[in-house]
C-alpha cells in the first residue's frame, strides 16, 4: 500500500487515512505500521514523551488536580475486545500505585465505546468519559459522561465550543399526569 506525500494536502490526506485505519488496529498492527513509518521517514528522536512517575506524583499532589486513566496502549476498546479488561484495569492499578491515591476517572481512547466497554467501565470506574458532544444533563450515565474532544480548531471555534459547554442547561419540563377517578 502506498500513500501520496508530495504536497501538504497529500500529507494531510495520508495522515487522515492512516489515522482512521490505526484507530481500529490491534496493538501489533499499529506498532508495525508506526515502525515502518519511522524507517521510511528516517525519523530520529520522538518529540513527545509520556510523563514519568515523579511528574505524575507531583501533579497528583496539587490541590484540585484529578488523575484519570486512558488505557495502557491507547487502543480502541471495542476493536480490541480481548485486551479490553487488561487495558482498563492495568492502567488503573499502575496509576493508583504511582499517584498514591484512587484513580476513579477513565477516558475512552478515541471516545470509542460499545455496550461491553460501558459495562466494564461501570464495574471498575466511578466515571467514564466519552467524546460525546454535549453538556451534562440533570440525569446521566456515569459511564458515559460527555467531554470536549479538542481538535486543531481555530481559536474562535475552540472558544465557541467551550462557551457552549458553560451555558446553563434548561431544566427539564415538568409533566403532570392527571388520573380520572
Amino acid at each position: 500500500m502506498s500513500f501520496a506525500t508530495r504536497s501538504v494536502e497529500d500529507r494531510r490526506e495520508t495522515h487522515a487515512q492512516l489515522h482512521d485505519r490505526l484507530v481500529h488496529a490491534s496493538l501489533e498492527q499499529r506498532d508495525h505500521v508506526v515502525e515502518r513509518l519511522r524507517e521510511w521517514s528516517g525519523a530520529g528522536t520522538i518529540r513527545f514523551r509520556p510523563m514519568v512517575a515523579d511528574e505524575v506524583r507531583q501533579l497528583a499532589a496539587i490541590p484540585g488536580v484529578t488523575i484519570g486513566a486512558h488505557t495502557v496502549n491507547h487502543l480502541s476498546l471495542p476493536d480490541n475486545a480481548g485486551l479490553r479488561l487488561s487495558e482498563m484495569t492495568d492502567c488503573q492499578v499502575q496509576l493508583r500505585r504511582v499517584a498514591g491515591r484512587p484513580v476513579e476517572m477513565f477516558a475512552y481512547p478515541y471516545g470509542a465505546v460499545d455496550r461491553e466497554t460501558l459495562a466494564q467501565a461501570r464495574r471498575f470506574w466511578r466515571w467514564g468519559l466519552s467524546c460525546d458532544d454535549g453538556v451534562l444533563a440533570e440525569s446521566f450515565d456515569a459511564a458515559r459522561v460527555p467531554r470536549l474532544d479538542v481538535k486543531p480548531w481555530p481559536v474562535t471555534t475552540f472558544a465557541e465550543r467551550v462557551s457552549r459547554l458553560l451555558e446553563p442547561v434548561a431544566p427539564p419540563r415538568r409533566r403532570t399526569l392527571t388520573l380520572s377517578p
